[in-house]
């Protein structure tokens, strides 16, 4: 069901038993396409991606999420992006994870397992095609900015499956 807030869709969680995790999975914001002489691990973001990465965090902020741990690829884009969301959001600590650059949903799985330890929300701020295929349950493209926010009963995130997740929301810039 629609709640009113840029783009955002929610489902209805039951009571959970035990405390629920928040995982938001955030694609960085755009970014020009190839230049000459720059690498794509070092490609910025364009204007136009500075400002919806503010709009993301806004929209963040607007349904009062509080972020335990902000972990993001190691490139240039992501890593702006995820400061821009820092600067917006309360962000108690944020770690820059080679392994999140040029991979698989595979990989992501991974560092939110490894990554994740006792953080309530954590959020992951990624690259596509990754970020579009590491929910397979959604069925959709992420936009640059955009994100996909599962809510989750456990305690241990080493044990996270978005099969056991519920796909809460999906937000756009």
């Amino acid at each position: 069901r629609d709640i009113g807030v840029t783009g955002v869709q929610t489902c209805a969680l039951p009571i959970c038993t035990i405390p629920v995790k928040r995982l938001i999975l955030l694609r960085h914001a755009h970014s020009p396409s190839a230049t000459p002489g720059v690498s794509d691990h070092d490609r910025p973001l364009s204007e136009q991606g500075m400002r919806d990465a503010a709009r993301a965090g806004a929209t963040l902020v607007a349904m009062g999420i509080k972020v335990d741990r902000l972990i993001c690829s190691t490139a240039h884009r992501t890593r702006t992006t995820a400061e821009i969301l820092a600067t917006r959001l309360p962000v108690s600590e944020m770690v820059c994870e080679k392994s999140l650059y040029n991979t698989g949903p595979e990989a992501y799985l991974e560092a939110v397992r490894m990554l994740g330890d006792s953080a309530e929300t954590l959020v992951v701020v990624g690259h596509n095609p990754t970020v579009s295929e590491f929910p397979a349950a959604v069925g959709a493209y992420l936009t640059p900015a955009s994100a996909v926010i599962w809510h989750w009963e456990g305690e241990n995130w080493a044990l996270f499956t978005p099969e056991k997740a519920c796909l809460a929301e999906i937000i756009t810039p």
